[in-house]
């Protein structure tokens, strides 16, 4: 999350907090009915646009869309270029954590193939169920190792799979 995302939360919350303050000042000690109203009605709208805010974090995964024909696989981002690979030539398969969540995708997997290509795209990509079936059933997946990286929070980098024939 850059720095003008975390300032507009923090004014939102401060919004928030000031209302809420007011709303309760005035309901037990000062009884004026337009202050009552108008502290209302703001702590209505800071909530509202703290929510409608921060709902547009949480769905960010859902800019990534993954493209799958059996053998290439395409992901696509409005503000990145496109990336594809081959199945076929994978040789690593990378699960990132980081500590950006929940605002931001948090879980990353990560493809690489023996020419040096990479290809990322975070766990709640449009159309990634069928792409994660397929990889979480090729032979020598570390399941343990990737749901230790499902639970991870901190800045992590897992390496789930890899072809040794492929790497040298």
């Amino acid at each position: 999350m850059n720095w003008k995302h975390t300032f507009l939360n923090y004014l939102l919350l401060a919004g928030l907090l000031f209302s809420g303050t007011i709303l309760f000042l005035n309901y037990f000690y000062i009884g004026s009915l337009p202050l009552l109203l108008s502290s209302s009605a703001f702590l209505v709208a800071f909530m509202v646009s703290l929510l409608l805010y921060n709902r547009t974090f949480l769905k960010s995964e859902e800019r990534y869309k993954l493209f799958f024909d059996g053998e290439v696989l395409e992901c696509r981002h409005t503000e990145n270029p496109d990336e594809q690979i081959k199945l076929s030539e994978l040789s690593q398969v990378f699960v990132i954590s980081t500590d950006k969540g929940p605002y931001e995708p948090y879980l990353w997997v990560s493809l690489n193939d023996v020419k040096g290509n990479s290809l990322m795209f975070p766990l709640g990509a449009k159309n990634s169920t069928e792409v994660l079936e397929k990889i979480l059933g090729m032979d020598g997946f570390d399941l343990k190792l990737w749901n230790r990286a499902m639970n991870s929070t901190e800045n992590k980098k897992f390496l789930v799979w890899s072809d040794p024939v492929r790497i040298s």
